[in-house]
């Protein structure tokens, strides 16, 4: 069959004006390899190859020329696929460095079947291997160059990133005819990743982009983008592609915001609508769609599972070790909107990897969960570049429940093992990362709006390096905005061993440039954290409020101050910071000291200072000394013991006789009773509570019937709910307020008879945190109803 593309005469024009270098393995022509007729070739020269296979790593290196095969003079389509060229598992097929203006004409690939490339390692933020195909790179930004790629099949190959096609900086990518499918990515995209880049298709010859495999992004991916992208493809994987199979990213600044328009005729795969089960005894070419026939690699099960904003789906992991290191498994592992991940628990389900940078990432979606797992990434960190594998990263995610997971032993760099970047409406609740070694970060990082932290642990993490031009955290990292609450936080026995200034072990940041931010850190423990050149906490409130309600400072070591409360812009109001019912006693110059730029206040009440206002040094900004504070040793127990009370500790009971507007939630940090004997003691613990919050954990529910509870009962932030069913039936589980509106969907799938659980953590349907007040479970299950009342307080 004979086919031509629209551009063919104007492809042609160029041969009859430049030299024509010909290529073929049997000698008949000028050179038996491609790379020596690159080498020889000018710009606008052909070089033009006949038919074979080639197995060869092409640089094209600031050169404009056209590569072609017998396609290019004679349109015939079987050249496209006689004409192979062959990576060989080491390397970019055709990599290509434009750097220079093109004299006299543009790049042009064109008619090659372009196979087995691995890709090429790029140093730019950290190492990383990308352009399994082709791989682009244009650097000089003062000229838009252009590259043609026309006719060609791009698949087989293998990449960390943009495994087809990655196309990178300043340039025009044009397409016609080209088929990119079965590319395979570890950390990425794999189909066609751009950035800073534009990339345009042909209508009337459209391109198919399908069935790659990657992290996020399977097929196509727009990185920085500045403007509205349009594709014309006959084929892609889905009907639906955006957004797990293609998707676009921009700067904050860039307004309107660049959309991504796809037309398309035709798809290959159609995603599976159900819930998905694997196990690592499974198999892939089961079903997956019940415990009897799992499939085997989670990377799977998340390619299959269709995101149905209507109907949540998960993938539950049964029991066992998910490991790559005898190939049972690849990661990493993407996760689509409205799609849970759910292990049996971190004591029972595990996942480690040691040949992919990231383990489990998610980008840019929607009301996602991780729970119930250990996570491990044993991938080497390029300490060359202070970069380092991810075991957890959630990038601009909304909506994002993170529960239940332990991270330990790993080594990191420039980022912590658990990063999770500009998530709005996050909730990360028994989570505990511990025992980590970090370059820069060791530890946890959260940035985002509208976070909720409960019952999380950080200890035991370690920053080693030295890189003075850097920030490094070897504990805990939190930069919010909106309204956010830590509650029953744990930071003990970190450790930074940086010899330079603005090397802390936690830090604590609010503002992030939004006015009326809010954080309220309560019933939470810093003790035994060492950052011997610079403060050990760093608080910099930019906007709104922040305020520490019963928490607890203990042996915490620096020859510096405790918490350093640093404001720099005045851009927004800012209510003084506050510290509550709080005890500050460490092995520091000072608990506090405040060298903030723009005006800031440190308001002290009801709480146990070291050496009392001295303790504070604050020589240009106020600081409220208020009633209730103590100067005495707070007689504390030990690092094992958490620090709990003695018998005769002046803490007990002296705490502020009105917790009104504090937000004091109902259970201290090891959930008994907050408030004890009518009085709220100084700290994290509440001496002598026995008691729980003021309804008991209900029983197990009875199995025979329809059964419905929630513990604790009020609560704030979340509640765990209870149910039972007697038979197996379709469950809905929602929350509606006192009026009868729906507040939001908790439960709404098939389940077996027996015992279940939910939890509510306060939020809406729009993922926001509900007011306080009265709120009604009702609980469906057939024609059953049960309805239970609970009491969300603040």
């Amino acid at each position: 069959m004979r086919t031509r593309v629209t551009l063919l005469l104007l492809l042609l024009t160029p041969v009859l004006f430049t030299t024509t270098l010909t290529v073929a393995l049997d000698g008949s022509q000028d050179y038996t390899s491609v790379q020596a007729a690159v080498n020889a070739a000018n710009n606008g020269d052909v070089v033009l190859v006949h038919p074979g296979t080639y197995y060869e790593n092409i640089v094209i290196d600031d050169k404009f020329i056209t590569l072609a095969s017998l396609n290019y003079t004679t349109g015939e389509e079987q050249y496209i696929h006689s004409t192979i060229l062959d990576g060989n598992f080491s390397g970019s097929v055709v990599r290509m460095v434009l750097e220079s203006s093109p004299q006299p004409a543009d790049a042009i690939i064109h008619g090659f079947t372009i196979i087995h490339g691995t890709g090429y390692i790029r140093n730019w933020y950290w190492p990383s291997y990308a352009g399994g195909g082709v791989h682009i790179a244009c650097g000089d930004y003062n000229y838009i160059h252009e590259v043609h790629i026309n006719n060609c099949q791009i698949k087989y190959n293998s990449a960390e990133f943009g495994a087809g096609i990655n196309f990178i900086y300043w340039g025009d990518l044009y397409m016609s005819n080209v088929s990119i499918h079965d590319n395979h990515a570890s950390n990425g995209t794999a189909g066609v990743n751009l950035i800073y880049s534009q990339l345009f298709t042909d209508p009337e010859h459209p391109c198919s982009i399908y069935d790659n495999e990657g992290v996020y992004w399977h097929d196509i991916s727009i990185g920085n983008a500045q403007y509205d992208y349009e594709i014309y493809a006959d084929t892609l994987t889905t009907e639906t592609p955006y957004p797990a199979y293609a998707g676009i990213q921009f700067d904050d600044y860039v307004t309107p915001e660049p959309q991504l328009i796809l037309h398309h005729n035709h798809w290959t795969f159609e995603e599976t609508d159900a819930d998905l089960y694997v196990s690592p005894n499974g198999d892939d070419g089961n079903s997956g769609l019940s415990p009897a026939d799992p499939l085997r690699t989670i990377r799977r099960a998340s390619y299959m599972i269709a995101s149905n904003p209507v109907s949540p789906r998960s993938i539950y992991l049964e029991p066992g070790v998910y490991t790559d290191l005898n190939g049972n498994q690849e990661y990493g592992v993407g996760l689509k909107s409205h799609v849970s991940l759910i292990g049996a628990g971190s004591d029972m389900t595990f996942l480690e990897t040691y040949n992919a940078q990231k383990l489990l990432y998610c980008g840019y979606a929607d009301s996602i969960r991780i729970s119930g797992m250990t996570l491990a990434n044993y991938y080497p960190v390029y300490q060359d570049e202070i970069w380092s594998p991810h075991t957890l990263y959630l990038l601009h995610c909304t909506g994002a429940l993170v529960e239940d997971i332990h991270v330990s032993g790993l080594e990191t760099g420039r980022l912590p093992s658990v990063t999770l970047i500009g998530s709005n409406q996050l909730t990360l609740r028994n989570a505990v990362v511990e025992n980590n070694e970090g370059y820069l970060d060791a530890g946890l990082l959260v940035n985002g709006q509208d976070v909720i932290i409960e019952d999380c642990i950080v200890r035991n993490n370690h920053a080693i390096g030295d890189e003075p031009e850097y920030n490094s955290n070897s504990g805990f990292n939190i930069n919010v905005c909106g309204d956010s609450h830590i509650n029953g936080l744990v930071v003990v026995n970190n450790i930074n061993d940086f010899g330079a200034d603005w090397h802390r072990v936690g830090v604590i940041l609010n503002g992030r440039a939004e006015s009326g931010a809010h954080l309220v850190v309560s019933n939470s423990l810093f003790a035994d954290n060492v950052s011997p050149n610079d403060h050990t906490f760093f608080v910099e409130p930019n906007s709104g409020s922040i305020a520490f309600v019963n928490c607890t400072f203990a042996g915490n070591q620096s020859e510096y101050s405790t918490i350093l409360v640093h404001r720099v812009s005045d851009q927004f109001d800012v209510d003084p910071t506050r510290f509550v019912n709080c005890v500050f006693y460490d092995e520091t110059a000072y608990e506090f000291e405040n060298d903030s730029s723009a005006p800031c206040a440190i308001e002290v009440g009801y709480s146990l200072v070291n050496n009392g206002i001295d303790g504070i040094y604050s020589p240009n900004n106020e600081v409220i000394w208020g009633d209730g504070n103590l100067d005495l040793n707070p007689l504390l127990t030990n690092a094992e013991q958490f620090y709990y009370p003695q018998e005769d500790s002046p803490l007990i009971n002296a705490g502020t006789p009105d917790t009104t507007g504090l937000g004091l939630p109902s259970l201290d940090l090891c959930k008994r009773a907050r408030v004890w004997d009518g009085c709220v003691d100084i700290g994290c613990h509440e001496y002598g509570s026995v008691g729980v919050s003021p309804e008991p954990e209900p029983e197990d529910v009875p199995a025979t019937a329809l059964a419905l509870a929630n513990y604790p009962n009020p609560f704030n932030p979340w509640t765990r709910i209870t149910y039972s069913l007697p038979e197996a039936a379709h469950v809905k589980l929602n929350v509606y307020n006192i009026r009868g509106q729906r507040v939001t969907i908790l439960v709404d799938e098939h389940l077996a008879a027996g015992r279940h659980t939910a939890v509510w953590d306060g939020r809406n349907e729009r993922m926001k945190i509900v007011a306080g007040g009265v709120y009604l479970l009702r609980l469906q299950a057939g024609d059953r109803t049960e309805v239970q009342k609970v009491l969300m307080v603040k």
